[in-house]
């Protein structure tokens, strides 16, 4: 079992949040494109302003530390307590979805991944500010898991040729 390592510091904190950040508006916006491409112009244009919404948390955590030096992560450093390896990481979060459902799907992984990280980070880690912070960044991806489950509910009810009409 891969053991959690916990942000130590407000700095570790915020430099997990612009990888998940920064992860999710690039694969939002190959999302968009994907689904362009296959003709699902109303969920591309989901999957558009979602990347928007993350590309602008990005800005302001960037903001946040206004300069500072942030320690160097990798992609397996913020998503190790769910996944070992790079290679998993890809297969449970592949690049290309094959539908817009799957894309939805994925999404929502996403978003509960960044979730349960930060629940993790504001019940265990040692530093207050870091506890109090990880909380406010939880709460922010639960939005964002509550919206991603309203358009994936929908998607299923309506199936796929009335999804375009659902999203828009």
């Amino acid at each position: 079992m891969v053991r959690v390592q916990l942000p130590r510091n407000v700095p570790e904190l915020v430099a997990h949040a612009i990888g998940f950040e920064r992860n999710a508006a690039s694969r939002f916006h190959e999302y968009a494109d994907y689904l362009r491409a296959a003709g699902h112009q109303g969920m591309a244009d989901i999957f558009r302003r979602m990347e928007i919404v993350e590309r602008a948390q990005l800005e302001a955590l960037q903001e946040c530390v206004a300069g500072g030096k942030l320690p160097d992560l990798r992609p397996c450093d913020y998503a190790r307590h769910l996944l070992a390896t790079r290679d998993a990481l890809e297969l449970a979060f592949p690049k290309a979805p094959r539908n817009a459902r799957e894309a939805l799907v994925l999404a929502l992984a996403a978003e509960r991944r960044a979730e349960i990280y930060y629940r993790d980070a504001a019940a265990n880690a040692a530093d207050a500010m870091v506890r109090g912070l990880a909380a406010d960044l939880a709460a922010g991806e639960h939005r964002h898991v509550r919206l991603v489950e309203r358009l994936l509910a929908r998607a299923v009810v309506q199936g796929p040729r009335e999804e375009q009409r659902a999203v828009a």
